[in-house]
C-alpha cells in the first residue's frame, strides 16, 4: 500500500468512518483468511497469495452461472472492447502477442464487475478501492455500471 493510501485510510478513521477496503488483487471471500494470515505475523507475497487462494487458473475457475450473473455484456460494445484491449496493450509496453488480448480483456472485465459488486454492497460507510488505473476508469473499469445498479 502506498503512503497516500495509508493517509486516506487514517483520515477516514479519524472521522469515525470505517469504509470497506477493496483491493483489486483480492476477492472478498479471501478477507478472513488474509486477516488470519497477517495476524500470525506472516508477510510473504507467496503466502498472501496462497492464503487468499489467489486465482492462478484464470477465467476457467469461474463458473458459467457466475459469469452470467455478472451480466458482462450489458451495455458493452465493440468500441469499448477495442478501447480496453488497446489500454491493456499500452499498459504492457505494446509487447503482448495479439492473441492474448481477448482473454486478458475478459479477465479484466470480470475483475472489474466483481469489484463493482463489492463496492456497491459495501454498507453505510462506503468503500475505498485500491486498484490500478485501468480498473478505476469511468468508461471501462469498476465504476462502469452496466448492470443497472447505482
Amino acid at each position: 500500500m502506498e503512503r497516500r493510501h495509508a493517509i486516506i485510510g487514517l483520515s477516514l478513521a479519524d472521522m469515525g468512518v470505517k469504509p470497506m477496503l477493496a483491493f483489486e488483487q483480492f476477492d472478498r471471500e479471501g478477507g478472513g483468511a488474509l486477516r488470519k494470515y497477517l495476524a500470525a505475523g506472516n508477510t510473504s507475497a507467496d503466502g498472501v497469495a496462497d492464503a487468499v487462494r489467489f486465482d492462478r487458473e484464470g477465467l476457467q475457475s469461474i463458473g458459467s452461472a457466475r459469469l452470467a450473473a455478472l451480466r458482462l455484456d450489458d451495455a458493452w460494445s465493440a468500441a469499448r472492447e477495442a478501447t480496453l484491449r488497446s489500454v491493456i496493450q499500452d499498459n504492457h509496453c505494446n509487447a503482448l502477442p495479439e492473441h492474448l488480448l481477448p482473454g486478458m480483456a475478459a479477465a479484466q472485465r470480470v475483475r472489474d464487475a466483481t469489484l463493482a459488486e463489492s463496492l456497491l454492497d459495501s454498507g453505510p460507510d462506503g468503500a475505498v478501492l485500491i486498484a490500478g488505473n485501468g480498473h478505476v476508469r469511468r468508461d471501462l473499469g469498476a465504476s462502469f455500471k452496466p448492470r443497472g445498479r447505482t
